[in-house]
């Protein structure tokens, strides 16, 4: 599986976010994307799943181009800005609500993601009490539950316990042995390392692939 970037641009309120990016992601591999906050990495990942239209260039998966067509790319998710809940809802009601749409998984699976992702002991709190990092959690829960095979995420570690990300992460490798594409982004390069076969930055609306020593590597 692959998806392909070719030549996007996009501008947001007549200010050029992105220019003339080109990339190629293929399945089997973790990609990070860096930068600033106003980099254009955010709006990169919208563009992926077409909550934005691109002005120039286009985006192929699988040969298909889908940014054509404005549609959400097939068997894919994604965890982009703050995560939205129902509050008066659990945060087990909410993954039920959420599994219903497409009614492909059960009960059992949905509880055996929020074990994963460390969100099993809060089900039944109402989210409206959830701290942000516990609906990041369950955010993430939403996101795997159906085993999609391609994965776009936007900060997902933010307010996230060490130990906790440290397990998601080895979680994700996993993932990514199952011939996944999983694609995260993040201002902060450090969670990236020992993650991403390959990292890329954004940077004045331009994107580079930049080598980046592991952990290991710069002792």
């Amino acid at each position: 599986m692959k998806i392909e970037v070719k030549n996007i641009s996009k501008k947001i309120n007549n200010s050029p976010v992105l220019k003339h990016v080109s990339v190629t992601f293929e399945s089997g591999k973790i990609y990070g994307i860096t930068g600033d906050n106003d980099s254009g990495k955010s709006v990169f990942l919208k563009l992926l799943c077409s909550f934005y239209k691109v002005d120039e260039g286009s985006i192929l998966k699988d040969g298909y181009c889908y940014s054509d067509k404005n549609e959400f790319p097939s068997d894919t998710r994604a965890l982009i800005d703050t995560p939205y809940f129902f509050k008066e809802l659990t945060g087990f009601e909410n993954l039920k609500v959420i599994a219903k749409i497409l009614n492909k998984i059960n009960d059992e699976t949905i509880l055996e993601y929020m074990k994963i992702f460390d969100i099993y002991k809060d089900r039944n709190i109402q989210c409206g009490d959830y701290l942000y990092g516990m609906r990041q959690k369950l955010a993430l829960s939403s996101v795997f539950m159906e085993n999609p095979k391609v994965i776009i995420l936007d900060s997902p570690f933010e307010s996230i316990e060490d130990k906790v990300v440290d397990d998601i992460k080895e979680y994700f490798k996993s993932e990514k042995e199952k011939d996944k594409l999983i694609i995260i982004a993040t201002k902060n390069i450090d969670e990236l390392k020992d993650l991403a076969d390959e990292i890329y930055e954004f940077n004045d609306g331009k994107l580079s692939k930049i080598n980046v020593p592991s952990e290991n590597e710069s002792k």
